[in-house]
């Protein structure tokens, strides 16, 4: 390879470093919605809710994906509020694995 050729591989190889660093950066530092504020798009019971998914998953997931679902809401002695939808009736159930840790309840 040329001494050009080489330069050229470098600063290429350099770009793309710096875009992958910058974007995982980015990412890293990304915050959440603020979402205290917000209202419900949809407020219902775990039956409902896992009736809709049973019935027809696709038209429930464009209904309910990146929206927002209102359910009874139980705190565990940390002060975390994991979501857990279920029927007792039933075999299927919904979890929310991602806790979200509210300092003011």
């Amino acid at each position: 390879m040329q001494i050009g050729t080489k330069k050229k591989v470098f600063v290429a190889i350099s770009m793309m470093a710096l875009t992958a660093a910058l974007y995982s950066y980015m990412e890293y530092t990304r915050g959440g919605k603020d979402l205290m504020d917000a209202r419900a798009d949809h407020i219902t019971i775990a039956k409902d809710f896992i009736r809709e998914f049973e019935e027809n998953e696709k038209a429930a997931n464009e209904k309910f994906i990146n929206k927002i679902i209102v359910k009874d809401v139980i705190k565990d002695d940390d002060k975390f509020y994991p979501i857990i939808l279920e029927d007792s009736n039933s075999t299927s159930s919904v979890r929310c694995n991602e806790n979200i840790k509210l300092e003011t309840c």
